[in-house]
């Protein structure tokens, strides 16, 4: 939240509170990216809100086999199993080349509203993903931490990117925000 207060300070709105959060999410998405010692993306967190119900939202995220429909480029999503707090999902990735396929486990926590998603196999090799919700003012408030191997698993992707990693942090920074207005597109759809 140090990061969140700095960037509230940046935008003039002076100390981050609790509730300063809500406000600043309601004007737009927030990042953070967290760099490596050697200038890689190590991890990058976002935060969203959406105009509709923490259940609806939730409903919308564990309805695994519609990703293709509002999440971008995604091609396909395949549940492989199902067990006690968890899902295996097999994705398909649209990226310039051959399409990245991996599997992942989703541990999900409905009580706490949370899901951490994990590779298992195929690209994106060592990934992990969460999303935790939390009612905010009538609507959800989301939190997304997304650690990838996207640009580092494509070889079309590694030949344009430079030494300053522009594809990585630029795909990095990107992804969870067109998820979130593929999200929002997808929630006015339910009403």
């Amino acid at each position: 939240m140090i990061a969140l207060a700095a960037l509230a300070l940046a935008l003039g709105a002076g100390p981050a509170r609790a509730d300063d959060l809500g406000d600043l999410l309601r004007q737009g998405d927030l990042v953070l990216i967290t760099p490596t010692a050697d200038g890689r993306v190590q991890g990058v967190r976002t935060w969203s809100w959406y105009d509709a119900p923490v259940d609806v939202v939730w409903q919308q995220i564990v309805a695994y086999d519609a990703y293709a429909e509002w999440m971008p480029r995604v091609h396909s999503v395949e549940v492989l199993g199902r067990g006690e707090g968890f899902v295996d999902i097999r994705w398909t990735l649209k990226v310039p080349g051959p399409k990245l396929v991996f599997a992942a486990r989703y541990h999900v926590d409905e009580a706490s509203r949370t899901i951490r998603g994990q590779w298992l196999e195929g690209a994106l090799e060592g990934s992990s993903w969460t999303w935790h919700l939390v009612p905010d003012g009538g609507g959800t408030r989301v939190e997304r931490e997304l650690k990838t191997t996207a640009v580092t698993d494509s070889w079309l992707l590694q030949q344009f990117d430079d030494r300053w990693h522009t594809l990585e942090f630029g795909i990095n920074a990107a992804t969870p925000i067109v998820e979130a207005q593929g999200m929002r597109q997808a929630l006015r759809g339910r009403r």
